[in-house]
């Protein structure tokens, strides 16, 4: 075969490799497309992980909203988002062997990436599982369906279990409510409240809770008054137990502080919510 002359983009997969694209794990993971490599209408959106502690460059406002769920999931530990399909030569093999034209950009064949790459742990074992993000639309496209083949066949034969979320099945209400609680889960948020501050206010407003059928924001504020607290500083406590289980609500049902919540008891009503935090969770159950 003869030997590519390297393009300017060519130039750029070497460079991005080197400089640890698409490698690591945890923090130190360094995805292989961030939002200002590619072009954006306001749509892309960097989220600050609390599971990695890195920033997550997310292109698309359904990759954020599925990204909330697994950064919400219990047995997901590390989440690689805009995860490269490296070698480029074994895709492109791929293509060949399928018939299949490689993605390509002005003629250059470009490297292609899976969404995200979780991993799950459960039963002391780690599970890789590799997930595509589409809209249900855009599945009736054949050149869409030709790419999500060459990467069917990728992660098939590295063994690696791959899915494909779509829109329709996300949890639209859950998602909403786990991204307006991200921020509430960190107590350092707080500061200078303690953490014997956070535990004292917080059991004040738990006891109001589930003696009280008044709404949140209420309880809320008599907490504030109550500690001498700046208004607002109590029903953000309130978000960071919902954030860090403390507090077992009903998440697939919009949340709104204008009405009274019911704490839930663990149980089986509780895992059964749990069990719809994202719909691959079957899946994720079936592979473990």
């Amino acid at each position: 075969m003869a030997k590519r002359k390297r393009c300017p983009s060519e130039e750029k997969m070497l460079r991005w490799i080197k400089e640890g694209r698409g490698q690591g794990r945890g923090s130190e993971y360094k995805p292989w497309l961030r939002i200002q490599d590619v072009p954006s209408q306001g749509l892309s959106s960097r989220v600050l992980g609390r599971k990695t502690g890195r920033t997550h460059h997310l292109l698309s406002k359904l990759e954020t909203a599925f990204f909330y769920l697994w950064e919400w999931h219990p047995h997901i530990i590390d989440i690689r988002e805009q995860y490269p399909l490296l070698p480029l030569s074994a895709t492109q093999a791929i293509a060949d062997r399928l018939r299949i034209r490689h993605p390509a950009f002005r003629g250059i064949p470009v490297v292609m990436t899976t969404d995200v790459v979780v991993t799950i742990e459960r039963n002391d074992r780690l599970i890789e599982v590799a997930i595509t993000i589409k809209y249900a639309k855009d599945l009736g496209n054949k050149r869409t369906l030709e790419k999500l083949e060459i990467e069917r066949v990728f992660w098939r034969d590295l063994s690696i279990p791959w899915l494909i979320v779509v829109d329709r099945d996300l949890p639209t209400a859950l998602a909403r409510n786990l991204e307006h609680l991200h921020p509430f889960h960190d107590p350092l948020a707080f500061f200078p409240l303690t953490a014997t501050d956070i535990a004292t206010i917080g059991g004040s407003l738990t006891d109001a809770v589930r003696s009280s059928r008044a709404p949140l924001c209420k309880i809320a504020g008599e907490c504030d008054a109550k500690f001498h607290l700046r208004p607002g500083t109590s029903l953000a406590i309130g978000y960071h137990l919902i954030a860090t289980r403390h507090w077992c609500i009903d998440l697939l049902r919009p949340f709104q502080p204008e009405l009274p919540i019911q704490i839930l008891k663990h149980g089986p009503e509780w895992d059964a919510m749990v069990d719809q935090v994202a719909s691959i969770n079957r899946q994720f159950s079936e592979e473990a």
